[in-house]
């Protein structure tokens, strides 16, 4: 098996455009690994309900954080 690394960007309905210098592999079978190169954003974390049947002496609210 032979491997390739290039840089290209995903287009946005999803086609991986390859260079065509590497037109010898077009129209074969090939496994893609992608590394994303761009920072993830931050999801907003959703807010938890929680019900304590109206007893809230024992509860610590550290209990219920999230950490990211």
């Amino acid at each position: 098996m032979q491997a390739y690394k290039l840089e290209t960007t995903i287009t946005n309905d999803g086609k991986i455009i390859l260079p065509v210098n590497f037109k010898n592999i077009y129209s074969h079978k090939v496994e893609i690994l992608v590394l994303d190169k761009e920072p993830q954003k931050k999801k907003n974390s959703a807010l938890g309900i929680y019900d304590f049947g109206g007893q809230l002496d024992k509860v610590n609210i550290r209990d219920f954080a999230h950490e990211d």
